[in-house]
């Protein structure tokens, strides 16, 4: 079983909670650069995998969340990445930003739940919230991680595996 890695992760990132499901943004309260990451302990080449999120605070809906996979290959690009333009992400935020995918987001808030399908069989990441169906076609061959970006202190998320 998967939880959320207490070593892939923005030194801002605090782990928490039963397993090591819940992420807290505890730095940059006053920092120009404030989105930090987390990734899960274990990658997927094939199967289907099923979690949610929920959004247990937010501080600004402008201040998002985003939700989605990450390459294997990438895991250290999206440390670097963070503060750049999240080019190595598939999914989507709670702010309607889309990335590597496709479909109707709406903004999501605290209190939401967000529903993630990995088809490892497929190749597609498709994530269900609020107002929300997005689907990413992901790249054969690859190992890819569940991942979260969160973008303000005090943001917070838990993950369930289903």
């Amino acid at each position: 079983m998967w939880c959320l890695n207490l070593e892939q992760k923005s030194p801002t990132i605090q782990i928490s909670g039963p397993q090591n499901m819940t992420a807290t943004h505890v730095g940059f309260e006053n920092s120009q650069n404030r989105k930090s990451y987390v990734v899960g302990t274990h990658g997927f080449t094939s199967g289907i995998f099923k979690w949610k999120v929920k959004i247990d605070a937010m501080r600004e809906k402008n201040w998002w969340i985003a939700v989605g996979v990450v390459e294997e290959e990438q895991l250290q690009a999206l440390a670097n990445d963070v503060v750049q333009h999240y080019g190595c992400l598939y999914g989507c935020g709670s702010n309607k930003l889309m990335f590597h995918a496709q479909g109707d987001a709406e903004e999501w808030g605290q209190g939401d739940e967000v529903s993630c399908t990995l088809d490892m069989e497929t190749h597609i990441l498709t994530i269900v919230g609020p107002g929300t169906l997005v689907t990413a076609e992901l790249p054969k061959g690859k190992k890819f991680y569940p991942a979260y970006i969160m973008y303000a202190f005090g943001n917070q998320i838990t993950v369930f595996r289903e």
